[in-house]
């Protein structure tokens, strides 16, 4: 199942590194659906991730993203297939010209606002946590997207 999705990231350094958005591609390794009354995830997606950010200041550079990442819903009997939430985290890195490769986590809240078993349309966001320049990289992520079936 891949996906394309809308990025937005917001580094605390606004100021010297701009905003940057941009289109993300997915590929979804694995995905479940349970309707049933079992505790545990209802809706599980485990995928890898690459973002292609463009800043809005000059000079600063594109920004590449990559991560593998999983997301659950612990909604019990979820027997609807809209607007269920769900916890996640993205685990991998990104580049910056300017900067170099920074590993970073993404914990994050989202809405599967569709979560078929041939569609999700998602909206999430969360706050990166990079290892390095904390005080600069840390900043809020949001993505708007979906994954469709291919067959």
């Amino acid at each position: 199942m891949p996906g394309a999705q809308y990025s937005l990231y917001l580094p605390s350094a606004k100021s010297t590194y701009g905003t940057f958005q941009g289109v993300s591609f997915e590929l979804l390794l694995g995905a479940w659906i349970h309707h049933n009354e079992n505790r545990g995830p209802s809706h599980g997606r485990v995928y890898i991730n690459t973002d292609l950010l463009w800043s809005t200041k000059d000079g600063v550079g594109k920004l590449l993203t990559y991560t593998l990442g999983v997301d659950l819903s612990f909604e019990r009997n979820a027997r609807r297939n809209y607007l269920i939430p769900y916890y996640g985290l993205d685990l991998g890195g990104f580049y910056i010209g300017s900067i170099g490769h920074v590993f970073a986590m993404n914990p994050f809240v989202g809405v599967h606002a569709l979560g078929t078993r041939n569609i999700f349309v998602n909206l999430t966001g969360g706050y990166l946590f990079p290892t390095e320049r904390l005080d600069d990289l840390a900043g809020w992520r949001f993505k708007v997207g979906v994954d469709f079936s291919l067959w």
